[in-house]
């Protein structure tokens, strides 16, 4: 089976997810900022390591955290070119994730839209993983329940 060639158009992960998180940024109800993660390897005057050091999250951390305000809820988005894929390490960080209640976004770019388009779909994926959330939150602390009828409201005024 022979590479994948990427498309002419195809666009690189990295300048989508700025232009996703610029998008995000304003007037969305979140702060999010870059997770950078690497290896410093450092080196005797030979030139020879000596030692590496690891800095950053840890492997398959999402490229992109934050919070959802007001609520506080932590955010992680993993942006995808349209020929990336997840790597084992980033697919048990999600689920890991997933598990600790974070909102967890997997946004990948598509060679059959415009890079608008895409990042317009990113800013409508995170808004309605919020949104989602929101709702579940709701249902589950019985938001419904505790929201007195008019006529209960009336009667306890003793009108």
């Amino acid at each position: 089976m022979s590479p994948r060639r990427q498309s002419v158009d195809s666009v690189s992960e990295v300048p989508f997810m700025r232009a996703c998180m610029i998008a995000l940024g304003s007037g969305h109800g979140i702060k999010i900022h870059r997770q950078n993660c690497g290896k410093l390897l450092v080196r005797n005057h030979e030139g020879k390591v000596i030692r590496a050091v690891d800095f950053g999250p840890p492997p398959g951390a999402a490229d992109v955290s934050g919070w959802v305000i007001p609520e506080g809820w932590r955010l992680e988005l993993e942006f995808k070119a349209a020929d990336g894929k997840q790597s084992k390490e980033q697919k048990a960080w999600q689920n890991a994730c997933e598990r600790g209640g974070v909102i967890y976004v997997l946004i990948s770019y598509s060679d059959l839209l415009s890079f608008d388009e895409n990042v317009r779909e990113a800013v409508k994926q995170v808004e309605h993983a919020i949104a989602s959330r929101r709702s579940r939150d709701a249902v589950q602390c019985g938001v419904e329940a505790t929201i007195p009828a008019i006529g209960d409201t009336m009667r306890s005024a003793g009108k």
